[in-house]
């Protein structure tokens, strides 16, 4: 596991942890991880702040769940042993310090290395282990023991670590008298239809399994992955987006073209999770869609660039200006965003008349689009984590475009959906930019 996903794990089950009373059973084997994950936090409060007046800092750590007495005697010199950051002193005691966490990996990093100075027991670095590893996608109890086991613990140890982790709700398990055996889920990641995921993935057989997780971590590193680029061994992708391991956004342009692009249903915002309506979490999801469709498949323009830089500069532009763009690919290949009234479109002024520029409308959905799109350049996965799992089918965006669930509904070779002609389309997209 890389250090920055060590930390984010151990933030999170800090924050977990918190709900339990403080002397509730083997509470204090995660003992690491609770004084580990309250300094992230602390220290994803005072990121960015520079030099903090010591006063200041008490207060935020007080938010953090850290007493002003264990701030001082633990939680700083630990910090600024892992982070280079810097404590001023007088007299009286501590006057400022000073913060460099410059990333929200260095931040995860730092709390990582603070752990392992902390000395973890077997159940804690157990528990982070089981996290990563049911992430990606649920597995079943004999998998999950046989990574603990990997990972140096003997088959009790391991046993005993998943009974640990159960009591305190940081996965669960789903057992069915039709299962083999109970299948184990990151309760962070897999919030709902979890008997469907678990008789699917009980139906595949372990290479399959395992070509199934690599398509998952490559989509989780590259949302909006191209279908097309996805392999399909024993039409594992088909049985993963039926329930819902896997979400497809189909974008259509105006002159016909279709292709789908695939996402972790999982899209997390660590600092702002409870802003993000499922709305939002859909709108996030159809501009990285169309922004993928314009590189990779305009039949007039490709947006993109090497590295995605031209895409990026379009889309900063986009969010700086309020506007950007002047072609006639912006009429064609962006008509999904223009539904869903993430942008608006207009004419321009440079000749033969047919270019057109986007007209910003939802900053915030482009802001986390773009955030997305940096993540993908540094190798990093960005997850926004919806209100509930039933976020993940959340492309309201009308009849005539396609939506997450909508994909589904498409793919089932039983239904019907209604035809639609070029000619109701272009009148569709006159009516929505009030030229007819």
């Amino acid at each position: 596991m890389e250090a920055a996903e060590k930390g984010y794990w151990i933030i999170a089950n800090e924050k977990h942890l918190a709900e339990f009373k403080e002397d509730a059973d083997n509470r204090d084997e995660f003992e690491a991880t609770i004084v580990a994950g309250k300094a992230g936090i602390f220290l994803g409060q005072i990121r960015g702040h520079g030099k903090i007046p010591f006063e200041k800092a008490v207060r935020l750590a007080r938010k953090a769940g850290i007493p002003g007495i264990m701030l001082v005697d633990t939680i700083l010199p630990q910090l600024k042993a892992v982070t280079g950051g810097r404590i001023d002193y007088n007299e009286a005691g501590i006057t400022e310090i000073e913060e460099h966490i410059d990333s929200e990996t260095r931040l995860f990093k730092a709390t990582s290395a603070l752990h392992s100075k902390l000395g973890p027991t077997d159940i804690d670095s157990g528990a982070l282990t089981t996290l990563s590893y049911t992430a990606t996608i649920p597995r079943t109890l004999s998998e999950a023991m046989k990574q603990l086991i990997a990972e140096g613990m003997n088959e009790e140890q391991a046993a005993l670590c998943l009974a640990i982790q159960r009591d305190f709700t940081l996965v669960k398990t789903f057992e069915h008298h039709g299962l083999p055996e109970p299948v184990v889920f990151n309760e962070y990641i897999w919030r709902c239809d979890t008997k469907k995921i678990a008789f699917a993935l009980s139906k595949l057989a372990p290479q399959h399994k395992e070509v199934l997780a690599s398509i998952m971590d490559t989509c989780e590193t590259h949302q909006a992955y191209p279908l097309e680029g996805v392999p399909n061994q024993g039409n594992v992708l088909e049985l993963a987006h039926s329930v819902g391991l896997l979400d497809i956004v189909d974008i259509k342009s105006a002159d016909g073209a279709e292709k789908g692009f695939i996402f972790t249903p999982h899209l997390r915002s660590e600092e702002q999770a409870t802003e993000f309506s499922n709305d939002l979490l859909g709108d996030v999801k159809l501009f990285l869609a169309s922004m993928g469709f314009g590189e990779r498949y305009s039949k007039i323009s490709k947006l993109g660039g090497v590295k995605r830089e031209k895409t990026l500069n379009f889309v900063k532009k986009l969010i700086r200006e309020g506007e950007a763009g002047d072609a006639t690919a912006i009429g064609i290949d962006y008509v999904m965003l223009e539904g869903r009234g993430i942008i608006r479109v207009e004419p321009t002024l440079t000749p033969p008349g047919t270019r057109r520029k986007m007209v910003l409308l939802k900053p915030q959905v482009a802001n986390l689009a773009l955030r997305a799109m940096e993540a993908e350049i540094g190798d990093e996965k960005l997850r926004f984590v919806p209100l509930t799992g039933s976020a993940r089918r959340t492309l309201a965006a009308g009849k005539r475009f396609t939506d997450v669930e909508g994909s589904r509904i498409k793919r089932d070779p039983y239904a019907r959906l209604p035809e639609e002609s070029k000619e109701a389309t272009n009148y569709y997209l006159k009516k929505l930019r009030g030229e007819v």
